[in-house]
């Protein structure tokens, strides 16, 4: 999922992470729901499922990346796995819960307070990929959804729960008229959950077309610092004192990074820079990185030289003296990426560490969505 991160004040908030908790949150709920009427402790293997998940989507980049992690650590704080540590974290999280529930319930059961789970946390997860992630978005995503959300209200009430040892017991007449009801209720309440997502579908396409009309009027958008808006011109010197200006890229697609030596989550994102900077120069240079050291915060440019050295970074980097680029692209934490266009639009804009299979795929999105003008 390709999602801006938060920020508040200097403070960046990881976007994604907060959207699977939130996502474990709710099939948290819906084990609840399913499970209505049994003790508190039932649901900790839920909980259990919930962190078992983050361990195994965040440790998955020992498998996807492990050179990254010995060379620098704390990059298991601020990356994942990818696709690869998503489905495993997925498989791992839940082959536990279905083993802790299968050892309390009937094996029917624990499948569905399994599935209730999953379903709570798909729904949530999928629409914060329609909602955050619209480029993404696709009818695979809406039927998900839909899918989803009619097993949560499904596998939440149809079936009544028994414990292993009450499995041969017979409902009382109370638990039966509730299950009756609840199975009233299954045909209208899978017929809201399709109404509710094609009502949203609907709000969601004609949202979609208007922010492509208002993007693509590029001569009614103003010099900023926000997607669709032109990026801000800038002339800085690098490194070795040659006068580098963002116009020079002109045609190409550029991302442009702000970055500080004293800022660490920008010490754990260099080596996927250059990792990208040396796989696009391989392609033939129609992509282009421009890193913007904010020097205005550093102690000194030597500071910034033994850096770059002790790294052994050689794409290009410019000096922001005096912070005028940082403050025209308001950047006010470190660090902060814009994809710009080839027509000097900017269409990405991130917050916080990112990854270089989240960097490639942005910039490809870009390149293919809005090609330069001839």
């Amino acid at each position: 999922m390709a999602v801006t991160n938060l920020q508040l004040g200097s403070l960046v908030l990881n976007a994604e992470l907060l959207v699977v908790l939130t996502a474990g949150l709710m099939g948290l709920f819906a084990v609840r729901l399913r499970l209505r009427g049994r003790s508190e402790r039932d649901t900790s293997p839920a909980w259990n499922a919930i962190g078992i998940w983050i361990a195994v989507w965040k440790g998955s980049l020992l498998l996807t990346d492990a050179v990254a992690v010995i060379r620098q650590p704390l990059s298991l704080l601020y990356y994942d796995g990818g696709t690869i540590g998503f489905w495993l974290a997925c498989v791992c999280g839940l082959t536990y819960l279905q083993y802790r529930y299968g050892k309390i319930y009937e094996a029917a059961d624990a499948w569905r307070i399994t599935g209730a789970f999953a379903a709570g946390w798909s729904t949530v997860y999928l629409m914060a990929i329609i909602i955050l992630d619209r480029a993404s978005a696709g009818y695979a995503h809406w039927l998900g959804l839909f899918v989803s959300a009619t097993s949560v209200f499904l596998l939440t009430g149809i079936w009544r729960i028994r414990p292993r040892k009450a499995a041969e017991e017979d409902q009382s007449e109370e638990s039966a008229r509730a299950d009756s009801s609840l199975r009233r209720m299954a045909v209208p309440g899978a017929g809201l959950a399709l109404l509710l997502v094609l009502v949203s579908y609907m709000a969601f396409d004609q949202t979609e077309r208007l922010m492509e009309r208002i993007e693509n009027r590029n001569g009614n958008s103003g010099v900023g610092a926000r997607a669709g808006n032109i990026a801000p011109a800038f002339e800085l010197n690098n490194l070795f004192g040659e006068e580098v200006a963002l116009a020079d890229y002109k045609g190409r697609t550029v991302l442009v990074n702000f970055w500080t030596t004293w800022c660490r989550v920008c010490m754990t994102e260099m080596p996927h820079v250059q990792k990208l900077h040396e796989d696009y120069m391989e392609q033939g240079g129609d992509v282009a990185i421009l890193s913007v050291n904010v020097t205005s915060q550093e102690q000194g440019e030597e500071q910034v030289r033994q850096y770059v050295e002790k790294r052994s970074l050689d794409f290009p980097i410019v000096l922001d003296r005096r912070g005028r680029a940082a403050d025209d692209y308001r950047v006010a934490a470190y660090p902060a990426t814009f994809i710009v266009d080839g027509d000097g639009i900017i269409r990405e804009r991130f917050l916080g560490a990112i990854s270089y299979d989240d960097m490639k795929k942005r910039i490809e999105r870009v390149r293919d969505k809005y090609p330069a003008e001839q």
